[in-house]
């Protein structure tokens, strides 16, 4: 363990296609270390969420 710490990717919606080349842009040029074993994806605004 050399101190990583997890990182979140929101996106806004569904998964596109374009969201998948950003984060596999990002992925490309800032995750080369090996961080992207602590990547979470965070989805948020889903339109047929309740609250129960």
């Amino acid at each position: 363990n050399r101190g990583d710490k997890p990182c979140l990717y929101v996106i806004d919606g569904r998964f596109t296609v374009n969201e998948i080349n950003t984060f596999n842009m990002i992925n490309d040029s800032i995750f080369k270390s090996g961080v992207l074993d602590y990547v979470t994806i965070v989805r948020t605004k889903f339109s047929n969420l309740r609250n129960e």
